[in-house]
């Protein structure tokens, strides 16, 4: 009997791979191009300016929001919420005033909106810079980000404060510069008291020990200002910051000339330079990037003669006035200026 079996096989197989193949082809095309639901990461900008941390300064007076990145054809519309608040120093501090609180939607992989500000800070103080506005923006309830800028409307934008950083220079009895702390301050503890302090019209610096090591770390506190390292004193010409220093050793006298009131231009002019060094790398490299207006501020420490290793006074604040002036052998040169 006669059978066509073996020739319907010989046909099919081929037929078969062929079509799994195409199959194959279609599912990997598929995989390729993202679905309407897919996951995806908006990103915004302002004027231009990614939206994230300080974005500095903006002309002009009006706020243009973008929004990339947001689902192309959802299966609902895609909700973008934008604020505006004026914070400090424009508003009070810890105290923002809100100035747009808004929400659109949008079907389209990008959006877009000008927030013109002029009616809307009118009444508030403005600076040499304009206003400190932040923007935030989210999209679907969750966050995109937020960024502070500071907004022309009219100002002449000119205002750039000095950031003056702090370092401690110990000069033993011979004559000897040390950077870091002596080793018998380490080994007696005399970070558990050791301080110095700076403050200006615009913020405070706190510069101590930790336990256990010989390198001064400082805390920078400047509302509205960031946190970029540095005491923000303001960029007019007779803007001052004064430094006290406590805890000193009583084998060490403080070099008077290094504490009490200075004036910032004084010490950090523009165009760069300024006094102290940067002895080591550490805070004073990390800030050098921030422009011509970062410069150290050096207190200096002198050693006693015939003075043996002794722990520190205790914690206190010492002005200027009540520092007792060092030998003149150990006078340092470079040192900054006292005004007053």
């Amino acid at each position: 009997m006669r059978t066509t079996s073996p020739t319907t096989t010989r046909r099919t197989r081929p037929v078969l791979a062929s079509l799994l193949g195409t199959i194959a082809l279609v599912a990997g095309l598929v995989a390729l191009v993202p679905s309407a639901g897919a996951d995806v990461t908006p990103t915004a900008t302002v004027n231009g300016t990614a939206l994230a941390g300080d974005g500095g300064k903006l002309d002009g007076c009006t706020l243009a929001v973008v929004v990339d990145g947001l689902p192309a054809d959802p299966a609902a519309p895609t909700t973008v919420a934008v604020a505006v608040a004026a914070v400090s120093p424009t508003a009070p501090e810890g105290a923002p005033i809100g100035l747009v609180d808004d929400s659109y939607t949008t079907t389209a992989a990008s959006w877009s909106h000008d927030y013109p500000m002029d009616a809307l800070v009118a009444p508030l103080p403005i600076s040499t810079n304009g206003y400190r506005l932040r923007v935030t923006v989210a999209v679907d309830g969750t966050g995109v980000g937020s960024g502070t800028y500071w907004l022309a409307c009219g100002a002449s934008q000119d205002g750039n404060p000095t950031r003056i950083l702090f370092d401690v220079r110990w000069v033993t009895v011979d004559g000897t510069a040390l950077a870091a702390l002596p080793p018998e301050g380490v080994a007696e503890g005399w970070a558990t008291t050791f301080l110095i302090s700076g403050t200006s019209k615009k913020g405070t610096a706190t510069c101590t020990y930790p336990a256990g090591s010989s390198t001064l770390a400082c805390v920078y506190d400047n509302p509205g200002h960031g946190s970029d390292p540095g005491l923000v004193v303001p960029g007019n010409p007779e803007a001052t910051y004064r430094v006290a220093v406590g805890g000193v050793p009583d084998s060490w006298l403080v070099d008077p000339s290094t504490v009490g009131t200075f004036v910032g231009r004084d010490v950090c002019p523009r165009g760069g330079g300024g006094h102290g060094e940067d002895d080591g790398g550490g805070e004073v490299a990390a800030a050098a990037a921030e422009g011509p207006f970062v410069c150290t501020h050096t207190v200096v420490l002198v050693q006693q003669p015939g003075s043996a290793p002794s722990t520190p006074d205790q914690p206190g604040s010492v002005e200027a006035a009540d520092v007792i002036a060092p030998a003149p052998a150990a006078a340092v040169a470079g040192s900054p200026r006292v005004t007053g």
